[in-house]
């Protein structure tokens, strides 16, 4: 796993109820967070499950992720959380691993985001 990556938010599209945001790195990769792909697959904790099914899967899914810092503010406060996100390749990864009902959903709608991204049609 790398780190520190500088992301910027790309593009932010709806899974249901879920505003997923898509970041891009310096590198013009795709990445999706940690939180974000767990919340999607409907895991009652959704980092808990995504860390995880990655450590159980490390070798797979280490080259596939990376982490960066994020400041946000919570009860007044500002604070720096470290975000772990994954390549498209990792959020198939995960999909694929994933018992959750909605994986093969998210794996469509995540391929579609990024087949869309890559053509340049949904950039924000």
């Amino acid at each position: 796993m790398t780190t520190n990556n500088p992301m910027t938010v790309i593009t932010s599209k709806h899974f249901g109820a879920l505003n997923v945001d898509v970041y891009q790195n310096d590198k013009h990769q795709y990445y999706m967070t940690r939180e974000q792909i767990g919340t999607a697959l409907e895991y009652n904790n959704p980092n808990d499950a995504i860390r995880i099914i990655h450590s159980r899967n490390a070798d797979r899914l280490d080259p596939l992720s990376t982490s960066f810092k994020l400041n946000g503010v919570e009860g007044g406060v500002t604070k720096v959380r470290n975000i772990i996100t994954y390549n498209l390749r990792g959020v198939m990864e995960i999909c694929r691993l994933s018992r959750q009902p909605k994986a093969d959903a998210f794996m469509d709608f995540c391929w579609d985001i990024m087949e869309s991204l890559m053509r340049g049609d949904s950039v924000l």
